[in-house]
């Protein structure tokens, strides 16, 4: 038997993706919205992530294509192709599979996706917008978190420890929290005494990377915990917190997999979706 405590991912990830289905029907498509993926990386993690979009995809009849790429291709090369791809008519979503050579610079790939297709919402000029609260494309994984939040735990007063503030997962998080007028504080590899922070959080948001760093004794009772971290071990995928030790000493927990993940991927496609309508009525 399950716990009532623990976020299932999946089921709130089929919930979002048979509404879209439904808008599907009413807006009586019939020229299916299209995604395009573009991979450099070859490693499990990469695939892993790249089949459970494919596999969403196909669950509401979305089209997608894979450009698999090499690792060393140049940063011109890559922003020549998405350029090409920019054009195309029937192709509503670009996105870029995470992590990409250290040699490109993401915010130079980002900033040349054009925004009316920039699904994921890493476009500078995307996040411009949102920061203004402007109608634009909002980062998936930022999606699923106001998602949880509203089903869960939502109110104005919350506070709320984010620990990670990388400018694809944490920066884009704590700019959306602060338009809720939730109460944040940030905590990255230089914070001290993390453990006094969190102590009075009622929600904590993890995307470090870094497996068991959130310890049992740092965490209240009533905590909503949303772990995004992801990390492998003895071919394991495992997320930040030690989710064993921490399943039953809160109010509600993301478990990885099967959390956030999920619920990130259907938001995917409801911004996929939100392009297409865009490019039909723009006609």
């Amino acid at each position: 038997m399950k716990k009532k405590n623990i976020i299932n991912g999946f089921y709130h990830s089929n919930k979002i993706l048979e509404n879209i289905k439904k808008n599907i029907k009413k807006y009586k498509i019939k020229n299916v919205p299209k995604i395009i993926i573009i991979n450099t990386e070859k490693n499990i993690s990469s695939y892993i992530y790249i089949k459970n979009k494919i596999n969403a995809c196909q669950k509401i009849k979305f089209k997608y294509q894979i450009y698999n790429l090499s690792k060393n291709i140049s940063q011109l090369k890559l922003i020549n192709i998405i350029f090409k791809l920019n054009k195309q008519n029937n192709i509503n979503g670009i996105i870029i599979q995470l992590p990409i050579s250290k040699k490109i610079k993401k915010n130079h790939i980002f900033i040349n996706i054009n925004i009316k297709k920039d699904i994921d919402g890493l476009n500078p000029i995307n996040m411009g917008k949102s920061l203004q609260n402007k109608k634009t494309f909002k980062t998936c994984v930022t999606k699923g978190i106001i998602y949880i939040l509203k089903k869960y735990i939502y109110k104005k007063n919350l506070n709320t420890t984010i620990i990670g503030t990388s400018i694809t997962v944490g920066k884009p998080i704590i700019l959306e929290l602060l338009k809720k007028n939730i109460s944040i504080t940030t905590c990255n590899k230089f914070t001290k005494n993390i453990k006094k922070k969190i102590e009075n959080s009622d929600i904590l948001i993890s995307a470090i990377g870094k497996n068991k760093t959130i310890k049992i004794n740092l965490i209240k009772k009533k905590i909503l915990i949303i772990d995004i971290g992801i990390n492998k071990k003895k071919n394991k995928t495992i997320g930040d917190i030690n989710f064993k030790q921490l399943k039953n000493k809160t109010k509600n927990i993301t478990p990885i997999p099967g959390g956030i993940g999920p619920i990130t991927v259907a938001m995917l496609l409801k911004n996929t979706f939100k392009a297409y309508k865009t490019t039909i009525y723009s006609k």
